[in-house]
């Protein structure tokens, strides 16, 4: 598999479904990006952002958060 996906010689398609193999993608996953692709090219591939759970903390909370772990501890 490794040595059709750097072929040079061989068909184009094989050598994309190879590469898609040795990364072990799902087809699932190249759909869904091959259609944010066709939706908005190459913008289409930037990750989107705002996916995820939210913090729970503010970046204040965290700041004196962390402040406080990296004082000596007392006594």
């Amino acid at each position: 598999m490794h040595r059709l996906s750097g072929a040079r010689k061989a068909p184009r398609d094989l050598v994309v479904l190879a590469r898609m193999v040795e990364l072990r993608c799902s087809p699932k996953t190249v759909r869904r990006w091959l259609h944010r692709f066709d939706r908005s090219g190459l913008d289409g591939l930037e990750d989107l952002g705002g996916q995820g759970r939210k913090r729970r903390i503010t970046e204040a909370e965290r700041s004196r958060t962390i402040v406080l772990v990296r004082q000596p501890v007392p006594g």
